[in-house]
């Protein structure tokens, strides 16, 4: 029953001795884009604290999606970034969790 955020798991193992200890587990959730502003510039997603993101983006939805970020650290509970480089009457973006 875990939901996105911070959950903490705690395991307590009884036998010949007692161990425990508990974690806290940062559960990022389901990547979408929430909005995008007029021109498709600015991206705005669902994020978690500590989680690492990338932008890709393609102007053919048949074609490959290409890293258009460096990494973008999350900070909040939504994160931006904003696509300098607009071309095109369309453009497709997908975000990516990354190391």
């Amino acid at each position: 029953g875990t939901v996105a955020g911070s959950n903490i798991i705690q395991v307590i193992y009884t036998g010949s001795s007692v161990l425990s200890d508990t974690r806290t587990v940062v559960i990022p959730p389901p990547l979408r884009i929430l909005s995008l502003s007029s021109n498709n510039q600015l991206i705005v997603w669902d994020s978690v604290p500590g989680v690492n993101y990338m932008v890709l983006a393609t102007t053919n939805i048949s074609e490959p999606f290409v890293p258009i970020s460096s990494i973008v650290p999350g900070t909040g509970l939504s994160t931006f970034y904003f696509d300098d480089s607009p071309r095109g009457p369309q453009k497709f973006y997908e975000i990516q969790a990354v190391p």
